[in-house]
């Protein structure tokens, strides 16, 4: 098996991956945490903001 998936495994549904994502710079260190403690699966990311020039939320998304 290639170490690198291709992209179309993932577009045909076949491979499948899970994002993390946290909402607001201030929460990064719970999300960091979370990582190191094993209580996510898949890809763990922080989210500082939506759009250019605007700020995240804080409610987790």
């Amino acid at each position: 098996m290639p170490e690198v998936l291709p992209a179309a495994e993932v577009a045909n549904g076949r491979v499948r991956y899970q994002e993390e994502v946290t909402g607001g710079l201030e929460n990064a260190p719970q999300a960091f945490m979370g990582m190191l403690e094993g209580r996510n699966f898949g890809k763990a990311l922080v989210r500082v903001a939506s759009a250019v020039g605007t700020p995240s939320t804080t409610n987790g998304a």
